[in-house]
């Protein structure tokens, strides 16, 4: 039985409202993350990871990668969407940027694991979710280590975002 062109684009349709839906949610979930944060420097303790883990471990990688790449984008593009209401490229450009880029890093890193291996259990997840935080937190490291001293970048990279991570 063939559907007619108006059934089909009233299907196409809901496909389509349900994909923008999701990745607005995605956006907002992440601009609402970026907001509820810690004030440290150089780098403030966000709640970014637990937008970013729930897009990553509950969207399609399509939807998933949309979602941040426009959060990021916005960002870069000066709209203040990232913690403590700040946007241009020079956040991106400076001491949190790698953490930032790292986000799209992760999630793709999320995504592709739970297509090729399944998302069926929490331990399966739980890997995945640990895999994708180490790389966002290497590439954050990395740029980080661009603005402060190498000596530093531990203790002001890493070592203040474990008990928050852990806690998250």
């Amino acid at each position: 039985m063939f559907k007619s062109n108006s059934q089909s684009n009233i299907l196409l349709d809901n496909r389509f409202f349900k994909r923008i839906t999701t990745i607005s949610l995605g956006f907002t979930l992440m601009y609402i993350c970026a907001q509820l944060y810690i004030p440290i420097e150089p780098v403030p303790i966000t709640l970014h990871t637990v937008g970013l883990l729930i897009i990553a471990l509950t969207f399609n990688k399509s939807d998933a990668m949309i979602a941040l790449s426009t959060y990021i984008a916005a960002g870069a593009t000066s709209l203040p969407v990232f913690s403590q209401h700040l946007g241009g490229i020079h956040v991106i450009l400076g001491p949190s940027g790698g953490y930032i880029i790292g986000m799209l890093v992760c999630t793709y890193i999320i995504t592709s694991l739970r297509e090729k291996f399944g998302d069926n259990s929490f331990s399966q997840l739980l890997i995945y979710s640990i895999i994708g935080y180490l790389a966002l937190i290497s590439i954050g490291m990395f740029q980080l280590s661009f603005f402060v001293n190498t000596a530093n970048v531990l203790s002001l990279g890493f070592y203040p975002f474990i008990l928050p991570g852990i806690i998250k």
